[in-house]
């Protein structure tokens, strides 16, 4: 378990790595993670961001999930999750890329509101997107 309960400022590109599954791998970002920088989480457990990212980008692996509780995560290059992403607050996306790996899904009515992103860049079979957790930014 890695849980981060203060800001988290990136000062390299950063890969957090967790070996445990399940509860035991959770990653977990309790306040704001900055820098300019790319953040990196492999874990097969949950990687919950709690607190607003803004960072260079975010790249997740396949083997957990990723729970976005937080209001807003911006990159300046893409955002990338390869595993299940839950949204637990409505989300603003601020990114130029944003792909998922597997199923985008919201707790209740959150949404993320998004530049267009692509459901089947990283996997051959498209994720299931539910129609509630997604909408695109308006012209």
């Amino acid at each position: 378990i890695q849980s981060y309960g203060d800001d988290v400022v990136l000062g390299v590109n950063s890969v957090l790595a967790s070996s445990g599954a399940g509860a035991a791998g959770n990653v977990t970002f309790g306040k704001t993670v900055t820098g300019a920088f790319n953040l990196t989480v492999n874990t097969a457990g949950t990687t919950a961001v709690d607190g607003v990212v803004a960072v260079g980008t975010v790249t997740t692996d396949a083997p957990g999930s990723t729970a976005i509780n937080s209001g807003n995560v911006t990159t300046t290059g893409a955002q990338i999750y390869h595993d299940a992403v839950s949204l637990g607050a409505d989300t603003q996306s601020n990114t130029t890329t944003v792909a998922f790996g597997a199923a985008l899904n919201s707790v209740g009515v959150a949404r993320m509101t998004s530049p267009p992103i692509s459901r089947n860049t990283l996997s051959s079979t498209p994720p299931s997107v539910s129609s509630t957790a997604l909408r695109r930014f308006s012209s």
